[in-house]
């Protein structure tokens, strides 16, 4: 009978592991959730080492969960920090929305000398919760269209080191002047030594790394992004629905072209595209373009997953007065996705990357009150 119960006991706790543990991957796939773990330690009145109270280790707890939202915020970028501290009444009355999933890591740690309960604890930030809170503008027309281009590695050539070696033939001339005097007459004696040397000399030459790409539309960026930026109230227009009110300048192909021979998007596409949005009627307030650079699969050496990893880089584009200017930009944003399979971990790090990429544009808007 003990065996039957010590049988299910096991049995239970292994499914409750096993729950916590699907729990724990969801919240991890999830780019919507920051998981962020804490230290703290509160004073005590009621806890020993053997047996710390439970009123106060959920204290602490309490303490845990306030402790995460203040390190999300820490970690955020300045204009979100912004955006995040005129809702702070709002979000601290949301708190437990906000910050969940909050477990205790270890066992509590009480000190009696110094009468404190120390405790280490993780949760999960939920974005979208935020976003809800932080301040917007009711009917605004910031109508915003993004053209994003992608190149996708296809071959990576890398060349070795090239060594030049010469030799130097150096003459060296040495004069020795002797002076002798004898009596009231004086002796000169100059003897002039020539001495040959050969100096051996080398050069390295680093030649850099030849990469191939295949170009194409991002179109699962500009999707992904769109949805993010919806979420957060931005009136999207389809770029390829501007081509002819734009009399061309939106045509992704040229973007495509202008990316194939450099790092960036020609400086006189994006002239052209500021002066479409200023001149057509009604008026393009706002336009993003980027770039997505998909690297070539790899196996990452600590899962055994396939691994792709990706750079994004984007600007957006103020068009409503009489010079274009920059509104926001994002530099190198790097994002790496893992799979099964290389489609899985592209997929995963396109989505990824865009959600990342949305929110920061977003929050630099929205810090300079355009909702």
């Amino acid at each position: 009978m003990k065996k039957l119960h010590s049988t299910r006991a096991f049995v239970l706790t292994f499914a409750l592991l096993l729950c916590w543990i699907g729990n724990e991957r969801l919240l991890a796939q999830d780019a919507n959730q920051v998981r962020i773990q804490v230290y703290v330690t509160i004073p005590t009145k009621k806890s020993t080492a053997k047996k710390p109270a439970p009123d106060e280790v959920a204290t602490a707890l309490s303490a845990c969960r306030a402790e995460i939202l203040r390190k999300y915020i820490q970690q955020c970028s300045a204009p979100r920090q912004v955006l995040i501290t005129t809702s702070a009444e709002a979000i601290n009355r949301n708190l437990d929305t906000i910050v969940t999933g909050v477990d205790q890591v270890g066992v509590p740690e009480v000190d009696a000398k110094a009468k404190t309960l120390s405790l280490a604890a993780v949760g999960y930030v939920n974005e979208k919760s935020v976003d809800l809170l932080l301040p917007k503008q009711s009917g605004a027309k910031n109508y915003i269209s993004l053209i994003f281009v992608s190149r996708r590695q296809t071959e990576v050539k890398r060349f070795g080191t090239e060594v030049i070696t010469g030799n130097s033939v150096l003459r060296a001339d040495t004069r020795t002047d002797v002076q002798q005097v004898t009596g009231d007459k004086t002796q000169v004696a100059v003897t002039t030594k020539f001495d040959d040397a050969v100096v051996s000399k080398s050069a390295e030459i680093a030649r850099t790394e030849k990469i191939l790409y295949d170009v194409a539309t991002a179109d699962a960026l500009d999707t992904a992004m769109e949805g993010a930026l919806v979420e957060r109230n931005f009136r999207m227009v389809p770029a390829a629905t501007l081509r002819k009110r734009s009399n061309g300048a939106f045509a992704v192909e040229k973007f495509i072209e202008a990316f194939k021979v450099g790092n960036d998007v020609d400086a006189e596409l994006i002239q052209d595209a500021a002066e479409a949005c200023s001149t057509m009627k009604p008026r393009l307030p706002f336009y993003g373009y980027g770039t997505l650079t998909i690297e070539k699969p790899q196996r990452d050496p600590a899962s055994g997953r396939t691994r792709v990893n990706i750079i994004v880089y984007a600007k957006v584009i103020d068009c409503r007065d009489d010079f274009a200017t920059t509104a926001g930009a994002l530099e190198a944003i790097q994002y790496a996705g893992l799979g099964e399979s290389a489609t899985e971990a592209e997929t995963a790090a396109l989505t990824g990357a865009a959600k990342i990429a949305a929110k920061m544009i977003a929050d630099k808007l929205n810090a300079k009150g355009v909702f």
